[in-house]
């Protein structure tokens, strides 16, 4: 494993994803989501599907830290559950990667609410 949680890979940007900053970014959009109440754009869907995979994620990722014979494993899973992967599979939705670009796709209409809930504008 990586300083950064990673198995070492990246996306076809050569953009840095990993467990941390992916994870960090789900805890802001969702916290942000809880303080707008039902007011907030990214609806309550959207916000369980981003829940779910981040619960997923970490679980993985400790299960990863507790049994080291089944690191590889259990980060792979983990890694799949955000959506880092190889060039080749980067499309694929389901991911925490693929929610939060849904959730960044709904807020960009709105620069300022691009910050609230953590993106860059």
């Amino acid at each position: 494993m990586n300083e950064d949680g990673t198995g070492g890979e990246r996306d076809a940007s050569s953009k840095p994803e990993t467990y941390e900053t992916l994870t960090t970014l789900a805890e802001k959009v969702l916290k942000a989501h809880a303080g707008k109440g039902g007011n907030s754009p990214i609806g309550e869907i959207l916000a369980l599907q981003i829940n779910v995979k981040l619960e997923l994620a970490r679980q993985r990722h400790q299960e990863a830290v507790q049994s080291p014979q089944a690191a590889d494993i259990k980060l792979a899973q983990r890694d799949a559950i955000l959506g880092i992967y190889s060039d080749a599979d980067l499309e694929q939705g389901g991911t925490l990667k693929f929610y939060l670009q849904c959730a960044e796709e709904i807020l960009s209409r709105d620069k300022n609410a691009l910050k609230d809930f953590g993106f860059k504008a």
